[in-house]
């Protein structure tokens, strides 16, 4: 008997992530709700255009961060 496959998501699917996410795994801010808030005040750029924190970041995608008091 065959058993139906668990993870029937495209393989495209699982390589996005959301952008606040993006953000704090890669540890540009402490907090995802931190990341958020510098998006929507518009810190922070996907492929040189604003974007919301729930918008997918993919390979490729460019992300700016633009971030006051770094010395």
């Amino acid at each position: 008997m065959s058993r139906p496959e668990r993870n029937s998501a495209p393989a495209a699917a699982s390589t996005r992530v959301r952008l606040d996410k993006w953000l704090w795994a890669a540890r540009f801010y402490r907090t995802r709700s931190v990341a958020a808030q510098a998006i929507d005040a518009g810190q922070v750029r996907l492929n040189e255009e604003r974007a919301k924190p729930a918008h997918p970041v993919r390979a490729g995608d460019t992300v700016t961060v633009r971030r006051q008091g770094l010395a």
